[in-house]
């Protein structure tokens, strides 16, 4: 974009961004305690009651500070977001090796919430900030950097952190807190990592930020949200993001339910494994498969795919129904990129943070009431039918991405 040439530093390669994420996408996904953080919370405080108010705090402290600091990003800059995401990372663990007590705890999972936030919509403006700076840097040349096929890469590296995060629960017979012990490394190079970002430029220069920043604040906010519905195409988008982010977070977490009513428990972790595996490979080539049937296609048409095997794999209801349903997540990678590619295609560098932490926002309330409309259903139904009425759900959404409307600047 030609807003951003002029800060271009020739002998400066934003490439390596694009690895440093890699790496630092790898790192971030290797809590090992993440899967069974609820149990050592239990084991920790002796009540699985309070275990349950240390999550749900960690997912609201997530959900009030994504906004604010989407506007941070986008007024401050990307690596200070990125920076400040992995100390608060290291720091709420830290706290967890170090203190039982409930109080202090409540801060670690504070500290760990503001981190998601952090990562939120910061990382996706990273990529793709720096695959467009990459680009018109090298404007001589033919090859030229995509962003699917680099957001593809990216997050297969949190798929491969997935799979090894997956038999960390053999060392459970060590103690859980060795778990958490063997998490605070990679944290800590995460931070190092941070730091060697390359700054990308800041947009929002109208205002003196340092002199009034609670002015240049409510300014991004007001900004944002017109852009926001002022753009019917970036609106749908928003919505169905949004919606399809709360029932891929609600039947995920629900799966395991499902699958422990067919399989043993210590067996569960076998299909999470068997999922991530199939999602790396999804991720690797989403971006040539976007490249060959469009970013419209791709999403519906996967979304369609990966609806029919999970609810067939409900409808079966056997032994083999948890692996086939892991299969489904050969398409996850695929649609994921072209979601983000989708609604990044619509941003501006000025708004690349704040609109995907709205986006963010709705979604995570939606999966806050659609965790309880799912347990409800569970428990009046049975999980096989909740798990059957939600995939409807998800299908019409699947759908909706056809109605997006037509793009008037893109081709």
């Amino acid at each position: 974009m030609s807003q951003n040439t002029q800060n271009i530093t020739p002998n400066i390669s934003y490439a390596k961004n694009l690895k440093i994420l890699q790496y630092f996408t790898f790192c971030d996904n290797l809590k090992l305690f993440g899967a069974i953080r609820t149990v050592y919370f239990g084991l920790v405080l002796n009540s699985n009651f309070m275990a349950g108010i240390l999550l749900s705090i960690y997912i609201m402290s997530s959900v009030i500070t994504d906004v604010p600091l989407g506007v941070f990003s986008d007024i401050y800059g990307k690596k200070k977001t990125l920076i400040l995401g992995a100390i608060c990372s290291f720091l709420g663990v830290l706290i967890y090796v170090f203190s039982q007590k409930f109080e202090i705890l409540v801060l670690g999972t504070i500290l760990e919430g503001i981190a998601v936030a952090c990562f939120s919509g910061n990382n996706d403006a990273i990529i793709f900030e720096s695959v467009d700076l990459e680009n018109e840097r090298l404007e001589t040349k033919t090859k030229k950097l995509e962003f699917n096929t680099e957001y593809g890469k990216i997050m297969s590296y949190f798929q491969m952190a997935m799979v090894l995060a997956s038999f960390s629960s053999l060392l459970v017979g060590f103690g859980v807190q060795w778990l958490v012990y063997l998490s605070l490394p990679f944290l800590f190079i995460n931070i190092i990592l941070s730091f060697q970002i390359i700054d990308l430029p800041i947009s929002n220069k109208e205002n003196n930020i340092y002199t009034n920043p609670f002015k240049q604040f409510w300014q991004q906010i007001i900004a944002s949200l017109k852009d926001l519905f002022g753009n019917k195409k970036l609106t749908q988008t928003g919505l169905l993001n949004a919606l399809e982010f709360a029932f891929a977070e609600t039947t995920y977490y629900f799966r395991s339910n499902f699958v422990a009513s067919l399989w043993a428990v210590q067996y569960i972790g076998l299909s999470k494994v068997i999922s991530s595996l199939t999602a790396t490979v999804s991720f690797r080539l989403g971006g040539k498969i976007i490249e060959q049937f469009g970013i419209k296609k791709t999403l519906v048409y996967g979304g369609l795919l990966t609806r029919f095997i999970d609810i067939g794999s409900t409808v079966l209801n056997g032994l083999f129904s948890p692996i086939l349903m892991s299969f489904s997540s050969i398409f996850y990678g695929t649609t994921t990129i072209a979601k983000s590619s989708l609604l990044q295609n619509q941003l501006s560098n000025g708004n690349r943070s704040t609109i995907p932490s709205f986006i963010s926002l709705l979604g995570n309330l939606l999966f806050s009431i659609f965790s309880i409309l799912f347990g409800y259903l569970s428990d009046q139904y049975s999980v096989f039918w909740a798990f059957i009425i939600f995939q409807l759900g998800y299908l019409l959404v699947n759908i909706g991405y056809t109605f997006i409307s037509p793009d008037k600047t893109k081709s």
